[in-house]
């Protein structure tokens, strides 16, 4: 059938992706997944060499997680 929704290449298409996420917007493409916004919780860590103690800061990442659709696509 015809898909009615537009289509994004390339830097539109992170573009886009881009700014909802950092709206705190989830992004779900149809088939395909979701997108979404995980925190990552800050912690003590050393530095290798000097064993130093280092404050590693909580940061934020995309995360992907795919439509059942595309799993079976590419088992």
């Amino acid at each position: 059938g015809t898909n009615s929704a537009p289509i994004f290449t390339g830097d539109a298409f992170t573009s886009v992706i881009s700014q909802a996420l950092t709206q705190g917007d989830k992004v779900n493409i149809k088939d395909l997944g979701v997108f979404t916004l995980s925190q990552r919780k800050g912690y003590t860590g050393f530095h290798p060499q000097t064993k130093e103690k280092i404050e590693i800061p909580a940061t934020s990442f995309a995360h992907f997680r795919p439509s059942s659709k595309l799993k079976a696509a590419i088992r």
